[in-house]
């Protein structure tokens, strides 16, 4: 096969990895064809999560104005208009990211040496799952906050195998910065500064020094918008209500008579048997159910004084109650992961199917598009329903539940424990970024579809290291395969 020197470095000799390069741009043009299908079946957008029309009304007024949700995703947005004013080019740039987000992850697993076929595994998870799909296609930041973990992870990895210094700073203004979109990423910052010091090669002194620097780097973006924040509204942090959400998460089994209650807090205590509670959500955003509404409002009415007792009350009944925390967490909300509809109590985190209905159908939709028609050129909605209603069949086939989850998760933790060398740090990297997807918003919050999504093409990679690495072995336990490659 004659092919020009340059040409020749991006189509490999064997037939093998020829195939795979054909089946990655099959994915690739496949994925294009599914994102421009569901774009001419409804434009713009989705509309229907109350989030959207939060997030359309920062871009276009206040960037810091919401209490409870960061400015990174709104900012996004305010980007993109200077581009183009129709709602239209934000969702393309959303399908953009998606894609991207699967070959980075991609390019991440191949550099240490994960072949192609296995490398294949993140980029069908990213590109060819429902759930993805729609949120992408939703004014939604999870397909800003995934592609934002994707490019660190592949920043990281290129830092363990090339120039460290620029890599390790490339990887930690990405974790900063995805931060400003979830307040999730904040506990991807002490992951990549203690996979800095313990991954990367050199002595002693030059781990704490690339350490320093991941540290220094991930705090410069979080600097400037908390700066940025203090000048617009005065408030320094992320989210001035943000407290809101651990009380939702402590509050269905909080129980005043084991531990104190802060000053002003105990109007919060409550003698409803654990049983008959309400799940988080209903605590946070359910006047009807929830002690804290009563006593200082709501998440975005309350002043900081009252969200500060929120937050302290809060995080008292999770000290004094660990034990009834973590049951909830893994009787709960893990349980979810695989039997996603599974409901214990109502005012949960929403399951696949909850989610896409509001999604597509949900109540705000009207209110977010005429938020949506003061700040973008985008007329009105438009929707074909017998294509919305194929598409919306293939979401349902193609959700990670059940057993495709299990599987990746076998095989990540696989991945961890056998993997050699370069290949284990990399596999710790992958593992904890998906560990933080997975666990910190069950551990923090709730359960929630819309949530898991940006965990699963780094809980893929991951899969796919260690599929590649357990094939790798039993292969060279097979006398015939050894034989046959002699």
């Amino acid at each position: 096969m004659n092919l020009s020197p340059s040409l020749g470095r991006l189509v490999p000799e064997s037939r093998s990895d020829r195939a795979a390069v054909g089946a990655l741009a099959a994915l690739l043009v496949c994925s294009a064809a599914l994102r421009l299908w569901i774009m001419l079946a409804h434009r713009p957008g989705f509309l229907g999560y109350t989030d959207s029309q939060a997030y359309i009304q920062a871009a276009d007024t206040v960037l810091f104005g919401d209490t409870l949700r960061p400015a990174g995703y709104p900012i996004f947005l305010r980007l993109v208009h200077v581009v183009d004013t129709n709602l239209s080019s934000a969702i393309l740039a959303q399908h953009g990211l998606g894609m991207a987000t699967a070959v980075l992850l991609f390019l991440a697993v191949r550099r240490v040496g994960v072949s192609r076929w296995w490398a294949l595994l993140p980029v069908a998870v990213v590109l060819l799952s429902g759930p993805q799909l729609f949120l992408e296609h939703a004014v939604m930041s999870e397909s800003l906050f995934g592609f934002l973990q994707a490019a660190a992870i592949y920043c990281a990895v290129r830092a363990l195998t090339g120039e460290a210094i620029p890599w390790t700073v490339a990887a930690g203004l990405l974790v900063g910065a995805s931060a400003c979109v979830r307040t999730l990423g904040l506990l991807l910052i002490p992951v990549l500064v203690i996979w800095v010091a313990g991954s990367l090669l050199g002595t002693r002194r030059r781990k704490i020094l690339l350490a320093g620097v991941a540290l220094a780097a991930t705090l410069l973006p979080l600097g400037v918008y908390v700066l940025e924040q203090r000048g617009e509204t005065g408030y320094t942090g992320l989210t001035k209500a943000g407290g809101w959400n651990l009380y939702g998460r402590v509050a269905p089994f909080a129980d005043c008579d084991r531990f104190d209650p802060p000053e002003g807090t105990r109007r919060l205590c409550e003698r409803r048997p654990e049983d008959r509670r309400p799940g988080p959500n209903s605590y946070i955003f359910d006047g009807s159910e929830s002690p804290a509404h009563r006593a200082f409002d709501d998440p975005f009415a309350a002043s900081s004084d009252e969200s500060g007792r929120v937050r302290a009350f809060a995080r008292a009944a999770l000290l004094g109650q660990p034990l009834d925390w973590l049951d909830h967490v893994v009787t709960e909300d893990l349980p979810r992961y695989v039997a996603t509809e599974r409901i214990v109590r109502p005012g949960q985190g929403q399951g696949y199917e909850a989610l896409m209905d509001t999604l597509v159908e949900g109540p705000n939709a009207g209110q977010a598009l005429a938020a949506g028609t003061t700040y973008y050129t985008t007329p009105g909605q438009f929707t074909r329903q017998r294509q919305l209603d194929t598409l919306r069949s293939y979401e349902t086939a193609t959700r990670i539940s059940g057993a495709i989850f299990i599987a990746l998760f076998l095989l990540a933790i696989g991945g961890i424990f056998a993997a050699p060398g370069q290949e284990r740090r990399v596999a710790l990297l992958l593992g904890a970024v998906a560990a933080v997807g997975l666990l910190g918003p069950p551990a923090t919050l709730f359960f929630d579809a819309r949530y898991a999504v940006p965990a699963f093409g780094p809980l893929a990679a991951s899969a796919a290291l260690g599929g590649y690495v357990a094939l790798r072995r039993i292969r060279r336990r097979d006398p015939t395969t050894r034989a046959s490659t002699v």
